[in-house]
């Protein structure tokens, strides 16, 4: 059953996911899918900590992938902006918000994302996640 605030924060409802496979059914298929991949999310840290609980309560793993946060990076990158959120960033990159708020219209849009903060990121010399770390971890810390 989804809690009614993650239906409203999401979209997903609980009619869209009956007689669907739940989480344990597809963990196994998502970790052969993502392999030693690096992720990309927005607010990663929502994500991975959900992932995580799910994935130690029926394996005792935890996802050990390296993360592209879209939302820090767009952080760092634009910190002048109001907002650094899915749906204001949208708007910034004059990006289309088809799908928003569904699985995977909300990949593909973080996908989109990813794409614009990489060309600025490779724009700044930027070319991999050790000079982007370097780079966050500098413009970070005091």
């Amino acid at each position: 059953t989804i809690p009614a605030e993650i239906e409203e924060l999401t979209g997903i409802t609980n009619e869209q996911v009956k007689n669907q496979p739940n989480i344990f059914e597809v963990t196994e298929n998502f970790l052969e899918f993502v392999g030693d991949a690096i992720l990309v999310a927005h607010n990663a840290d929502f994500d991975a900590a959900f992932l995580n609980a799910k994935l130690k309560r029926f394996c005792g793993l935890k996802i050990q992938n390296p993360i592209f946060d879209t939302f820090k990076i767009a952080r760092i990158l634009f910190s002048s902006l109001e907002s650094h959120s899915l749906d204001y960033l949208i708007k910034y990159f004059n990006m289309p918000d088809e799908g928003r708020h569904t699985a995977l219209g909300d990949s593909v849009i973080t996908a989109q994302l990813f794409q614009n903060l990489r060309r600025i990121l490779i724009n700044m010399n930027i070319n991999n996640l050790t000079e982007l770390k370097h780079y966050m971890y500098h413009r970070t810390t005091p």
